[in-house]
């Protein structure tokens, strides 16, 4: 799959866009997904590319916090195996979808996402007490 050099050029932009976004509130793959679909990726590829993105982050940002001790991994066994679990599972139902519903399915979800982020009141401003 070729790409035009502008269409390179607006993929980065929006990766940089995104990366900024997921630094200062999160939320980066509501900018990148759309922008790899206009690029003219399948929906599995851009979802799958996102996903890849987001857990090296998640990756780099465990092991930072496990050295510093903020996380102990071994307190989180179960919550490690059933988010592994579910990806593999979220991944294989994603492979079962027919790819012409998910360009339309997948933009939908964004949007209603995104509408959901901007309209709710004080989402993840909330000190909770650790359980």
């Amino acid at each position: 799959m070729g790409f035009s050099s502008e269409i390179v050029l607006f993929l980065v932009f929006a990766a940089f866009l995104a990366g900024w976004v997921d630094t200062v509130a999160g939320g980066g793959g509501l900018i990148t997904i759309p922008a790899m679909l206009f690029a003219g990726m399948p929906p599995t590829v851009a979802l799958a590319t996102n996903k890849l993105q987001g857990s090296s982050g998640v990756l780099i940002a465990t092991i930072y916090f496990t050295r510093k001790g903020v996380i102990d991994l071994k307190e989180h066994k179960l919550a490690l195996l059933t988010t592994f679990i579910g990806s593999v599972f979220g991944g294989w139902l994603l492979l079962q979808i027919d790819t012409r519903a998910l360009r339309v399915i997948l933009p939908i979800f964004l949007m209603l996402m995104g509408l959901y982020f901007l309209f709710s009141k004080k989402v993840g401003d909330t000190d909770r007490e650790r359980k």
